[in-house]
């Protein structure tokens, strides 16, 4: 168990047992390979981390098996107002020619937020992945589960060992959804991937310290000219 799942479960003891009662519906993790798709609800059957705002799965779908696949979102990382969403996601492919495995999450009831809301991107693999894979972040104004109406920031990726960053901008108005969708391609049987996704949207204090950097530094450079 990964740090991240360790203190997630340790979080979950404190609190007691949640009951299915108290699970977020409006996060979830939706799995696909060909016809075969798995949806798990926080808190919900197939998730096997008590606490909210944390998915946790393990077992096979389609012609994939996944030994972890872990997703991160509120009240256990970020907020409405500023979201964090993250996922960190082991499969091993055992069917042969290709086979794609879409891993997607989706969190609604985002907001009241900036506008527009800048955000960074950003997916990593540190084990070598045989297996190519590219990430999508999206946003719905409608605050849909899954519905990916407005992508944020361009589409990142990678194979082997890798690193990717990007950033966006988009218009926020009211309650919005969030999704994000990560795409395993393998071409051959006992390929593995091994990768970290993570989207966050600046805290308004870090745009603050930021901002005024850059002005102190434009004032240097004015006078430097003078």
């Amino acid at each position: 168990m990964n740090s991240r799942l360790l203190c997630a479960a340790v979080a979950a003891l404190a609190i007691g047992v949640v009951s299915a009662s108290s699970a977020d519906a409006s996060f979830a993790l939706k799995l696909t390979n060909g016809a075969s798709t798995v949806t798990i609800y926080d808190n919900a059957a197939g998730d096997t981390i008590g606490s909210l705002g944390v998915i946790n799965y393990s077992g096979a779908i389609g012609d994939y098996t996944l030994t972890v696949t872990s997703t991160y979102s509120k009240p256990y990382d970020g907020s409405a107002a500023i979201p964090v969403m993250s996922m960190t996601v082991s499969a091993k492919y055992s069917g042969t020619g290709n086979g794609d495995l879409t891993v997607e999450m989706t969190d609604t009831d985002f907001g009241p937020s900036s506008n527009p809301m800048g955000a960074d991107l950003a997916i990593n693999s540190a084990k070598s992945t045989t297996g190519a894979v590219t990430y999508d972040a999206y946003i719905d104004l409608g605050n849909g589960e899954f519905v990916k109406t407005t992508q944020i920031g361009s589409t990142l990726g990678g194979s082997g060992i890798f690193d990717a960053e990007g950033a966006g901008s988009v218009a926020t108005n009211g309650a919005y959804s969030l999704t994000l969708v990560t795409t395993i391609n393998s071409t051959a049987a006992n390929q593995t991937s091994n990768f970290d996704a993570s989207f966050t949207v600046p805290e308004p204090a870090t745009m603050v310290v930021w901002s005024a950097l850059g002005l102190v530094g434009f004032a240097v450079y004015r006078r430097r000219q003078a």
